[in-house]
């Protein structure tokens, strides 16, 4: 593990200084708006704050993993109930926290791939189901609205703490933040800088085709990158699994800001300034990590004690 991760860190340092020479060398650009560098400079900086919140319970896994996304699925349906107003909080956070932990918990405990699948089919048609009782008994639509995240957020949380259970996991919850978190960030950074073209402005106004374009193709070179040097993935597979990650990270932004839209808000809550509340800041995670537990499961391994990437 020790020559990995000494590789991990030098290839996140690294990203993280070209970042901040594109940042640095924007002061050359021409009709840049002068508040344009400074709020940069902000944002980027936290996300070391944010990524170190990721990797560092992952490299020590378990009990410690398992409490910090715990306190991830409070802060979360916190936010998810407040974005549905005062009346309908205290419901949502009860329900979704009851259910949710209850399954996180249970999937951290199962030993096999196997089974957490199926704990997994058979507990969304457990929540589902639970949700629409309530739905029926308190005639409360609302029930039903904030079903989407609560589902995403636990299958979400759940599959980490899968990958992360598996032989040399922490490295796989590496090559999976490293692409999705490097895609965020060079498609925030260029979107700032030479975004012109709307992504899509009705969804999400800052997003650009210019800055996904260039968040894509880091993200694919970061990726392949740590493969090389890290993992044991053809050119080909590890193409393609980038590629669904990236997809799928994109995806997960977008379907988080079209959910905040239809409430008319700009974010859930505010936990960082410009970055908005815990599920503004993770959605991407959220939605690829679900995508490369499943890649992950297709590439053959059936037990979590296994390799899947090494020989």
């Amino acid at each position: 593990m020790y020559p990995e991760l000494v590789i991990t860190v030098f290839l996140i340092l690294s990203l993280f200084i070209v970042g901040a020479l594109v940042i640095f060398s924007a002061r050359h650009i021409k009709n840049i708006n002068p508040d344009t560098l400074p709020e940069l400079w902000r944002l980027y900086g936290v996300e070391i704050l944010i990524v170190t919140a990721v990797l560092i319970p992952a490299y020590y896994g378990g009990v410690i993993l398992m409490i910090v996304l715990l306190l991830f699925n409070l802060r979360a349906h916190v936010e998810i109930a407040h974005i549905h107003g005062y009346r309908h909080r205290t419901n949502i956070i009860a329900t979704g926290i009851l259910l949710s932990s209850v399954l996180i918990i249970t999937v951290f405990y199962l030993s096999t791939a196997e089974q957490a699948i199926s704990y997994l089919l058979s507990s969304i048609v457990l929540f589902i189901s639970l949700v629409l009782f309530i739905l029926v008994m308190k005639k409360c639509q609302t029930f039903l609205a904030a079903l989407f995240p609560m589902l995403i957020i636990a299958l979400s949380i759940s599959s980490l703490l899968q990958i992360n259970m598996m032989h040399d996991g922490f490295l796989l919850i590496i090559f999976l933040y490293l692409v999705t978190e490097t895609n965020d960030a060079f498609a925030m950074i260029f979107g700032r800088l030479v975004g012109k073209t709307g992504l899509f402005p009705r969804i999400s106004p800052k997003k650009t085709w210019e800055g996904m374009i260039a968040g894509v193709m880091t993200a694919m070179l970061a990726g392949l990158v740590y493969n090389h040097l890290v993992l044991n993935y053809t050119v080909s597979e590890a193409s393609m699994i980038i590629g669904l990650i990236i997809i799928s990270a994109i995806l997960g932004d977008l379907v988080f800001s079209a959910y905040k839209r239809i409430y008319e808000t700009k974010d859930f809550m505010t936990l960082i300034k410009g970055h908005g509340g815990i599920i503004d800041i993770y959605d991407s995670l959220l939605i690829s990590s679900i995508t490369f537990y499943f890649l992950i499961q297709l590439t053959g391994s059936s037990n979590s004690s296994h390799s899947i990437i090494f020989p």
